[in-house]
């Protein structure tokens, strides 16, 4: 693996979060990403807005404060979320069945897995 040496990275951090910029900066000089980005907010304020190193392989342009990045399977923590909400306020069951709530979910063999299961 090439191993990226000295990449800067840019942005802003609210004081509260420098371990985020510390870890994110260590993630970068591993060179386990060609670029990266990363972002959070707090109480609708954006605290951590981070970016660093390359959007090409050959290291040539250099990750810009809008670039684009592919965001591969963020929503099943954030459905995750969501159902462990419904939960926590009784609105549903983690060992009731799927098709309880979604009927259609229950064809096919599938009326006893339960929504914890999925």
């Amino acid at each position: 693996m090439t191993r990226c040496t000295a990449v800067t990275v840019h942005g802003s951090c609210d004081a509260r979060f420098a371990a985020v910029r510390k870890a994110f900066q260590a993630h970068v000089d591993e060179g386990f990403e060609v670029g990266a980005t990363a972002a959070a907010y707090v109480d609708g304020k954006l605290a951590v807005d981070l970016w660093a190193g390359y959007r090409d392989a050959g290291r040539t342009d250099a990750w810009k404060e809008d670039t684009l990045a592919c965001m591969m399977s963020t929503g099943k923590a954030m459905g995750c979320l969501c159902v462990l909400k419904l939960v926590d306020e009784g609105k549903i069951g983690l060992d009731t069945p799927l098709a309880e709530y979604w009927p259609e979910f229950g064809q096919a063999g599938k009326d006893k897995i339960t929504v914890r299961q999925v």
